[in-house]
């Protein structure tokens, strides 16, 4: 009957509707990430097929699981879409007593986080999924809001705040309080859940942020967390003082120290699984004040970068290479701990490694692992040193032998004469510049004419951060630190403001910057006459050899580092 007559009667005039926002009614969260050119029409063509056919999973989700883009982009494109803003929780004022409203594993189930009640009475919500209306229903229900304020912000940002603010917590979800100390501090066992997770969170943050070292250091009030990012040392979390004791004996059980020895230092390994792989660390205890001090080294350089990646110019490049594929010869890397030497030195052996040839090393520890290669862990309690086990080498038929550094008169004699002899030798030293490990090995009592007929290349190091990429904006320095680089005013360089992505610091990544020196015959004479330093440097710098500073002043001006981070790592 209804469909008779609406096939008699005349279409009614549609009534006007009211203007709506196209971004509320029309697009939707792919159109968005294609308009902005984040994904292809044909990758979201790909990603909404997978979405109809499997597991009923959100758009942005099965994006992100492709590598098509990140969390902060995803946040950018929900705000694009929902006309919401997104937060920078890192440079946010978060209220702890309002964060507290919402039980952590409610805040974590539902991904997010109370910010703060602002002056109007409404309370502000930074939440992963703005869409999720039973997350923000939760949210209403424990903190009794009649008004919620909701902002965007990723859910790597909100659990870092969350885990800062709660610290650690016991079965229930609720805090355990730095005021509960003396009652708690009895019933902290180092299997208890709290502990057990608490310990996990932090390795496990650290390897995801790219941390080499983790420093759990006791304080009068608990234990501070910090982390080593791009060198560079931050605060990670705060422990209350009835958990330290636990924390602490937890790693040292996992790490197969004795727990009962707390008055010397001692030193363990162990392997976190993450991410279903398994990153191996060197751990080590230091009595101190407030109770014992650990580090941990996160060895995670599995993979070997090519050589071109790691900062050398063109003719550094093409220098090093001719040094490291001649028969035979010493090739020593220098710079402090930490710069970068070890990578230097495996990415040399990627070029010039082979089935051909006898590749050992010998390296305390071995921070790499490099396929087809033998590779030998000192160790000094076995009788295994570096001098005993390059003896051990040389029997064993070598073509190219890496020792992990020279750390003593014995080791240094064995590396030159087994350049010497036949044998292509990387090794490190700790100098400051490439002309300083000449003397350095003279010091050491190498003979000169021993250490001018075997070395071939010396080569200086540092790592430098790099601006942001998320965040990077072109600046002019101030006048002061062009003049010090002596580079001329009105340039303008690359500099992070400071984002979430890289934790508000303005640089995420390092990158090499390097001193070449090849040992001709003109240095070989002079350094078999006089092992002077000032002497050989300025016959290096005559002959075109590139500082390390100059090398890194290059760098800042082709945008990969600042000018301020030439002033930190290189002295002038």
């Amino acid at each position: 009957m209804a469909q008779q007559r609406s096939s008699a009667l005349p279409e009614p005039e549609p009534h006007p509707q009211p203007e709506q926002d196209p971004a509320q009614t029309r697009r939707r969260l792919g159109d968005v990430l294609v308009a902005t050119g984040v994904i292809s029409d044909d990758e979201l063509t790909d990603a909404l097929a997978a979405q109809r056919t499997g597991r009923r999973r959100r758009l942005g989700q099965i994006v992100m699981e492709r590598g098509l883009l990140d969390e902060e982009q995803l946040a950018r494109a929900l705000a694009d879409l929902l006309g919401l803003p997104v937060l920078d929780l890192a440079a946010e004022d978060v209220d702890p007593e309002a964060a507290r409203l919402v039980p952590r594993h409610v805040a974590e189930r539902t991904r997010t986080l109370v910010v703060r009640v602002e002056e109007d009475g409404v309370m502000l919500v930074a939440a992963a999924d703005p869409t999720d209306v039973v997350a923000l229903d939760d949210v209403r229900a424990y903190t009794h809001a009649s008004s919620l304020r909701v902002a965007i912000a990723t859910e790597r940002a909100i659990r870092r705040r969350l885990r800062e603010i709660w610290g650690v917590i016991d079965e229930a979800g609720s805090a355990v309080e730095p005021e509960d100390a003396e009652e708690s501090a009895a019933d902290a066992r180092v299997d208890d859940a709290p502990v057990v997770r608490m310990t996990t969170e932090l390795i496990t943050e650290a390897i995801r942020l790219g941390a080499s070292d983790v420093h759990v250091e006791p304080q009068a009030e608990g234990l501070r967390i910090r982390y080593r990012v791009d060198g560079l040392l931050r605060d990670a979390a705060w422990v209350p003082k009835s958990m330290s004791a636990a924390v602490v004996s937890r790693l040292k059980i996992i790490s197969g120290m004795d727990i009962a020895e707390r008055r010397r230092p001692q030193d363990g390994r162990v392997a976190f699984p993450v991410d279903g792989t398994q990153v191996d660390a060197r751990v080590s205890t230091l009595p101190a004040l407030h109770g014992e001090k650990v580090v941990i080294r996160l060895l995670t350089g599995s993979d070997v970068p090519d050589l071109a990646e790691l900062g050398l110019d063109d003719d550094q490049r093409a220098a090093l290479l001719a040094a490291a594929k001649a028969p035979q010869g010493l090739i020593v890397l220098t710079g402090p701990t930490g710069s970068g030497k070890t990578h230097t030195l495996y990415a040399l052996l990627k070029e010039i490694a082979s089935p051909e040839r006898n590749v050992i090393t010998l390296e305390d520890p071995v921070e790499i692992r490099f396929p087809g290669i033998t590779q030998v862990q000192v160790n000094e309690r076995a009788g295994l040193t570096f001098a005993t086990g390059l003896r051990a080498i040389l029997r064993q038929d070598p073509d190219i032998i890496l020792v992990g550094e020279i750390r003593d008169t014995p080791t240094a004699e064995l590396a030159v004469r087994a350049a010497l002899t036949g044998h292509l030798v990387l090794t490190t030293l700790h100098t400051l510049d490439a002309p300083g490990a000449l003397t350095r090995l003279v010091d050491m009592g190498v003979p000169a004419f021993l250490v001018a007929s075997s070395l071939t290349a010396v080569v200086a190091q540092r790592l430098v951060r790099r601006p942001c990429a998320r965040c990077v904006t072109e600046v002019e320095p101030d006048d002061d630190v062009l003049r010090a680089a002596s580079v001329d005013a009105g340039v303008k360089l690359r500099m992070g403001t400071g984002c979430e992505s890289c934790g508000q610091t303005g640089y995420q990544g390092r990158i090499g910057v390097f001193e070449v020196l090849t040992v001709d015959r003109e240095l070989r004479a002079q350094l078999a006459k006089s092992a002077d330093e000032e002497t050989l440097r300025g016959l290096a710098t005559a002959k075109g050899m590139t500082t390390l500073r100059a090398s890194a002043i290059r760098a800042a001006l082709a945008g990969s580092t600042t000018l301020e981070e030439v002033a930190r790592v290189c002295a002038t």
